[in-house]
């Protein structure tokens, strides 16, 4: 359960499992689905072709080495990746530093909610999955905006896990889970309210991309641990022992028989800050 508690996303250095979320993170990112709607970020960040980029919640950094792999160098190119987490930040600034990058990339460790930057800093500003676990992702998105030029680009995608999808023998049983895994989330329902936050806060140019990820076998047992799920809500008294194994055997007899599917929602979103 480490990886969906919304405790250990918001104080990533106190878990003390920074190297186990870093080998999530790196899972997460080599999910051909994810790397599509990565690409669909990107996409709208460059259009314009910007200069001045900030990525809120970098993570290992590996998103901002991608944007300014594809930015052209010049002497006033500059990508910046924020994280609240210290390890996270280390990590970034190891790799890009392996990467010999020709545009300025920089690291700090900053809070998503208060950005150590003035007014109209950026070009284009974009964060992965983030909003979910802040306390006020509102307040978030008013920093993100804060710290963009006017015409410039925000740009937001995030999950919506009151959509998750499993197919499996025991509907109302994993409806459980659905609602169990909501509970350890700050917003679990996020992504569906991305748009209507842009428009409230007066970002123009709306574009909305909602796409559906397929989350394989392999990755819900490796880095998800769909045992531990199993074990955590069996003490928590939400399964009977038999029910969690008769639901168990259903979900590993379809990953192991190639009858798996589960999927869930991811929104994209895109808007201009008011032009001058």
């Amino acid at each position: 359960m480490e990886h969906l508690a919304s405790t250990t996303w918001s104080d990533v250095d106190r878990t003390q499992h920074s190297s186990r979320i870093i080998d999530y993170l790196d899972l997460l990112r080599s999910q051909p689905p994810f790397q599509r709607m990565k690409e669909r970020t990107f996409e709208w960040m460059l259009e314009a072709g910007p200069e001045q980029i900030l990525d809120v919640g970098c993570g290992t950094g590996a998103d901002v080495i991608d944007l300014a792999e594809r930015l052209k160098a010049s002497g006033t190119a500059r990508v910046v990746g924020v994280d609240r987490s210290r390890d996270l930040v280390t990590e970034a600034r190891s790799r890009a530093d392996a990467a010999d990058l020709s545009v300025s990339v920089e690291f700090r460790t900053a809070d998503a909610t208060d950005l150590d930057f003035p007014d109209a800093t950026f070009d284009a500003v974009r964060t992965d999955r983030v909003l979910q676990h802040l306390d006020q992702p509102e307040q978030g998105l008013l920093e993100m905006i804060r710290v963009t030029r006017p015409g410039g680009r925000v740009v937001i995608s995030d999950v919506d896990h009151g959509g998750l999808m499993v197919d499996c023998s025991h509907p109302m049983l994993m409806q459980r889970i659905h609602h169990f895994v909501e509970a350890a989330l700050t917003h679990p329902w996020i992504g569906r309210r991305l748009p209507v936050m842009f428009r409230d806060a007066g970002l123009s140019d709306l574009r909305v991309d909602v796409q559906v990820a397929y989350l394989s076998f392999e990755f819900i047992t490796q880095m998800v641990g769909l045992s531990e799920v199993m074990t955590g809500m069996t003490q928590a008294g939400v399964f009977t022992k038999r029910e969690a194994g008769a639901l168990a055997e259903d979900l590993n007899s379809r990953g192991a028989s190639g009858r798996w599917y589960a999927g869930i929602p991811v929104f994209i979103v895109h808007g201009r800050t008011v032009a001058s």
